[in-house]
């Protein structure tokens, strides 16, 4: 499978946005945002996981056998800001690099079921808002049907 090469063009497609921070499953508890120069605002950032493989639907897959059929995968996507606007923002800057996006030996990249409503967090100083949006694509397998 081609899993991990799709994961590093897709972690590379939004790294491209400028002046957004991309991070790999989190951002770590240790590391502070970025605050945008005299300003009291985090510097928006994003962060990127990856679910793991679930059958698709049935019409996807032939009769080749498990070890040769394509996966569905799930790409969640969270985009912070230090308001709802700034959140929203980097969404749809985040959402145009991805929606139709076809990675190597990949479908190209949609909407998956979920879409967040908004999130905030006044843990810290500043406030943090979010969004949500998970995405889904398949990924076919790398396998040429040989036995050898």
């Amino acid at each position: 499978m081609s899993y991990l090469n799709a994961q590093d063009q897709i972690i590379a497609r939004v790294k491209a946005i400028p002046n957004i921070d991309v991070y790999d499953e989190e951002m770590s508890d240790e590391k502070f945002a970025a605050l945008i120069a005299d300003s009291n605002q985090i510097k928006p950032f994003v962060t990127i996981s990856f679910g793991g493989f679930i059958d698709p639907r049935r019409r996807i897959n032939g009769i080749v056998g498990a070890k040769t059929h394509s996966h569905d995968a799930t790409i969640v996507i969270r985009c912070v800001g230090s308001t709802s606007r700034t959140a929203w923002k980097v969404w749809e800057l985040v959402h145009n690099q991805l929606i139709g996006f076809v990675p190597t030996n990949c479908s190209e990249i949609s909407a998956a079921l979920y879409g967040g409503t908004g999130e905030v967090s006044t843990l810290g100083n500043p406030a943090r808002y979010a969004t949500v949006q998970a995405y889904r694509l398949l990924v076919n397998s790398d396998n040429d049907g040989s036995t050898a």
